[in-house]
């Protein structure tokens, strides 16, 4: 789920089964061991969505990498900084899974050593955003959309264009994967800035579609909203 205030990105509680689009999938990596059960976070409602998102000029010495397994510890940490009072908090599992799954949407900035941000983004061409916390077998192998499902911020790095640089990172993964829209969640609040990058509430087909989305969309909180934009050039 996504919210420039308080963190930022989209999706999920327990896990969803896998949709129709999931059939022709790529299988998972065998797990990693995962990180000491104290790292985890504790809370019952995991959750992703993307904080602080700044226009500015990210620091040259601030690359985005690859988020490394070692890291996922700081991942939450950050993560509980950005989200604070928030019940969308993602569990350790969660992170693992779709770092193992989409390594290329997975990023982070580094800044003397410590995690500053971190994005977590992937293919996804389910028509509903993935349940917030849940794990998956697999992802798919064409995709017509790449879901931003988090990007967060440490409190003490706003105003630094970290986020900015995240998105960019992400777009460039939607290019070289074929995707023609970018998708997230935005969290009540967050949707005008989101709509100054461009993004748009996703319109359902029907009733019923509008019906499903806002089932699922009730675990991110009241005046979530699902948005996308075209990948540019």
């Amino acid at each position: 789920m996504s919210d420039p205030g308080h963190g930022t990105t989209p999706d999920g509680t327990a896990a969803d089964r896998p949709s129709a689009a999931l059939r022709q999938t790529r299988p998972a990596h065998p797990l990693a061991e995962h990180p000491d059960r104290r790292d985890r976070n504790p809370s019952s409602l995991p959750a992703a969505a993307p904080p602080p998102f700044d226009g500015g000029q990210a620091p040259d010495n601030a690359p985005t990498e690859p988020m490394r397994h070692e890291l996922l510890p700081a991942v939450l940490q950050v993560q509980a900084q950005a989200y604070a009072g928030l019940p969308v908090l993602e569990p350790i599992e969660f992170f693992a899974n779709r770092q193992r799954l989409a390594p290329e949407g997975c990023q982070v900035v580094l800044d003397g050593g410590e995690l500053a941000a971190y994005m977590i983004s992937y293919p996804w061409d389910d028509g509903l955003p993935p349940a917030l916390g849940g794990t998956l077998p697999a992802l798919p192998l064409e995709t017509a959309h790449w879901f931003i499902h988090d990007v967060a911020v440490r409190p003490s790095h706003h105003g630094k264009g970290l986020a900015g640089r995240l998105l960019r990172a992400a777009e460039a993964s939607a290019r070289r994967h074929g995707a023609h829209s970018l998708r997230l969640v935005s969290l009540a609040g967050a949707n005008s800035y989101w709509q100054r990058q461009g993004f748009r509430p996703v319109q359902p087909r029907d009733e019923d579609g509008a019906q499903r989305l806002q089932a699922k969309l009730a675990d991110y909180g009241e005046g979530a909203c699902l948005m996308q934009r075209s990948v540019r050039a």
